[in-house]
């Protein structure tokens, strides 16, 4: 997986694999998205224990619009990547306009946090040797946020070339 600089904002270049995985991933998210929509749950934890209940409703509020809108992105985004091709080999190009750079960190972003709550992944497990963990599915999760971290990382340094 490359991210180059483009004139509408970012190349990203996959191989089939990555293609598939990516493809993947932003599925999973948008899914998360879709079965867990923010702002109806009352349950959803106060992010800050100081928070009185009109803020409470006020953050639950902009998160349920943050997700909306974010789910628009995936959506679309799931709908341009380019299509896979069974046995090809070469990489294929997916633009990310200038708009939908900012977007896309926050998403991938957001969806490493909630890998890491979810799996109840703390700094240790963080830096935990995947191939020593018994548990796939925690495994799996530490795979994708160092994944989604590289990429993060990959998708500023190509931003701030641009």
């Amino acid at each position: 997986m490359q991210v180059l600089p483009h004139p509408q904002g970012l190349e990203v270049i996959l191989f089939p694999a990555e293609l598939l995985l990516f493809r993947n991933i932003l599925a999973r998210i948008l899914g998360h998205y879709r079965d867990h929509p923010a702002g109806e749950d009352r349950d959803l934890p106060k992010p800050y224990a100081d928070m009185d209940e009109e803020e409470w409703k006020e953050w639950r509020e902009e998160l349920r619009h943050f997700k909306g809108a974010n789910q628009v992105y995936l959506e679309q985004w799931l709908g341009q990547l380019p299509p896979e091709i069974p046995h090809a080999e070469q990489p294929r190009s997916w633009i990310v306009t200038h708009k939908e750079i900012d977007p896309l960190l926050m998403i991938l972003n957001d969806h490493r946090l909630m890998l890491a709550e979810t799996h109840d992944i703390d700094d240790h497990l963080m830096e935990a040797d995947v191939t020593t963990l018994e548990n796939a599915e925690l495994q799996q999760a530490l795979v994708e946020i160092h994944l989604l971290a590289w990429l993060i990382e990959t998708i500023l340094q190509a931003k701030s070339a641009a």
